[in-house]
């Protein structure tokens, strides 16, 4: 089954500006969903914790690896992450994103500003002994992930 061919031909154009659109301006201190007092619902923060955990056990990090976070958002993923590797690295649409993780994790974070729907990667194959993709590929077309994978 080739899903491309089952996908109109302008969605990628279509996806890519949405992203463009959303993300560019999101406030990395705001990602959260949280109820009307502003505090985290226990179910989804029971659920981002369940994701971290999973993530440390399938993953496996040690010290050296080379870890790319895909969509790095506020960081929580860097954050665990920079309590295995010694640096994580990061692309994300949004340049506040990455600005804010720069500040949050100083030289552990190396980041960079990518939209996987037209930029292609910029490091060589296999520079990566890890890939976290947590809660990004909705929001790519098939097109877009082969593009820059």
């Amino acid at each position: 089954m080739n899903l491309n061919a089952m996908l109109p031909t302008d969605v990628t154009t279509d996806i890519r500006k949405r992203n463009e659109k959303f993300f560019q301006n999101l406030d990395p201190e705001n990602m959260f969903k949280k109820s009307p007092n502003k505090v985290v619902k226990q179910y989804v923060e029971y659920n981002r914790e369940k994701q971290l955990r999973l993530m440390i056990k399938y993953l496996k990090p040690t010290k050296n690896d080379k870890v790319l976070v895909v969509g790095v958002g506020n960081g929580r993923e860097i954050k665990i992450l920079l309590n295995f590797v010694n640096e994580v690295y990061g692309v994300d649409i949004s340049r506040n994103n990455l600005s804010y993780c720069k500040k949050r994790f100083e030289n552990r974070f190396i980041g960079s500003e990518c939209n996987l729907e037209k930029d292609k990667i910029l490091f060589d194959t296999g520079f990566f002994d890890k890939i976290v993709c947590f809660n990004v590929l909705p929001y790519f077309s098939l097109e877009g992930i082969n593009n820059y994978f």
